[in-house]
């Protein structure tokens, strides 16, 4: 790919970053997707892999195969609840039932490196499902994202389906996990747990928890065993107060499953014209 191997910030940032807000590393990334046919919402895991395994492919090629940064990896990071590497979040800005863009954010903060990388990736390929362009649109701060998910709200509500990271059973339910790991995430217990309908897509289709999981089959198997999609819910989510998003539990969160949006949001979707780009 044609310059792909220069790490430029300031070319990143002059030809494919519309507004920096950060002060310090930057948090989040946006990649806007442009092609004919785009994916599906139910393909939010494919893409979310996608994104990241080229991701650190293209950093692999700037920078070595060997010196791809840990926050976009993921390997060599002690095991940390927190899950401060780096999330690939596929998302439908404009409510029409495919995906738009790739948010991707990290806590611990993305390196001058990992930006290079980012923000100069320009292709997503998959040899059986399609190849889309991306540009790098924007980075800052990924709690100020110009993203329905970043928040703050203190009521949240499931884009895509949580998937229970341990076996369900008794005394450690789907409701019981996730209090778990917003825990450990270091956020509030919620105050209210509610299991919901799926969200709607503008031709009001209904959206299956189950339409996401197995989708791709063996492939979902490559980070670890999903536990049966039927044990996969919706969930609204209500806090005692605000918290910035954007807020990814559960199995295969850091490929967009359990992804929640403010609830305001969603129900706006229906209404909104065509998304940000």
């Amino acid at each position: 790919m044609r310059g792909a191997r220069e790490p430029a910030f300031s070319r990143a940032r002059a030809d494919h970053v519309a507004a920096t807000e950060s002060q310090g590393a930057p948090t989040g990334v946006r990649w806007r997707l442009f092609g004919d046919t785009r994916p599906p919402l139910t393909a939010t895991f494919f893409l979310g892999d996608l994104a990241r395994r080229a991701a650190i492919g293209h950093a692999g090629r700037m920078l070595g195969a060997d010196r791809v940064p840990p926050v976009i990896s993921g390997h060599g990071i002690d095991r940390d609840p927190r899950h401060r590497h780096a999330f690939f979040l596929p998302e439908d800005a404009d409510g029409d039932g495919v995906l738009d863009h790739v948010l991707i954010t990290a806590s611990a903060g993305f390196g001058r490196e990992a930006v290079d990388s980012l923000a100069t990736h320009g292709r997503l390929f998959d040899g059986r499902n399609g190849e889309w362009a991306v540009r790098c649109v924007w980075l800052g701060e990924a709690e100020r994202a110009p993203s329905r998910l970043a928040g703050p709200s203190a009521c949240w509500e499931s884009v895509t389906p949580h998937v229970p990271p341990w076996h369900v059973r008794r005394g450690l339910t789907n409701a019981d996990q996730i209090r778990r790991e917003l825990h450990r995430r270091g956020l509030p217990a919620p105050r209210c747990l509610e299991q919901v309908p799926g969200p709607l897509r503008r031709d009001d289709a209904p959206v299956r928890p189950e339409d996401f999981v197995p989708r791709f089959g063996r492939r979902t198997f490559a980070h670890g065993s999903a536990h049966p999609e039927t044990t996969a819910a919706f969930w609204r989510l209500t806090f005692p107060e605000p918290i910035a998003g954007p807020l990814a539990i559960g199995w295969g969160c850091h490929f967009g499953l359990g992804l929640f949006s403010p609830s305001s949001a969603l129900e706006t979707l229906a209404d909104e014209g065509p998304g940000p780009s």
